[in-house]
Parts: C-alpha cells; structure tokens; sequence
C-alpha cells in the first residue's frame, strides 16, 4: 500500500500523523462507486476527461486507512490532500500508485 508522507504533520486526538496510507480500491468499491470520471468531446472532436467530485471524494474517504478519516481529511493541508487525490486517481489512470512518487514532496 502506498504511504503519502504529509508535508505538514498533523495532531489528531493529540497524536501526531505523518503519513497516510493508502489502500488499493477493490471492485466491490467500484461496483459501488463507478468511474471516478468519465471522458467528454469537445465540439472539435478532441476529448477531454471530466472528474466526478462525489465520487473521487467517496474513493478518498474509502481507500485512506485510518479509524478517523473525517476527521484526519478535515487536517489535511490542500497540498497533501491534492497528493492524496493523486495517489488515488493513479489506482485507475495509470496502473496503480507507487510508493515513491506517492511519498515524494513536490
């Protein structure tokens, strides 16, 4: 399982969170959730990829492992949570996350 580690540490019933670990979504996940996009056209015919909020929100919650997701996610500094989004999204557009672009700092 990938492991973010966050570029702000933070406290959560005075315990001290320095990383967050990341579980892979399963297919009960998806059968549940769907796609967490979909692809549009544009009038010139290209296309373009178009995230569904709801449910990228609905994969985070489920994949981060922790016994206070809400809580831990309401902590996280936007930079962190956009790693984590990342880390998620990866699991469906490019092959799965990697422990280490998953841990690096940008």
């Amino acid at each position: 399982m990938p492991k973010i580690t966050l570029s702000r540490p933070v406290a959560l019933f005075d315990e001290p969170i320095r990383e967050v670990e990341v579980r892979e979504p399963t297919c009960a996940m998806y059968l549940d959730l769907g796609d967490p996009g979909t692809v549009a056209r544009n009038p010139d015919g290209t296309l373009f990829h178009v995230e569904d909020r709801e449910v990228v929100a609905a994969y985070i919650k489920r994949c981060v492992v922790h016994d206070h997701v809400e809580a831990l996610l309401m902590q996280l500094s936007l930079e962190d949570g956009r790693r984590l989004k990342e880390t998620v999204l990866s699991f469906f557009y490019s092959g799965g996350a990697a422990t280490s672009s998953a841990s690096s700092a940008r």
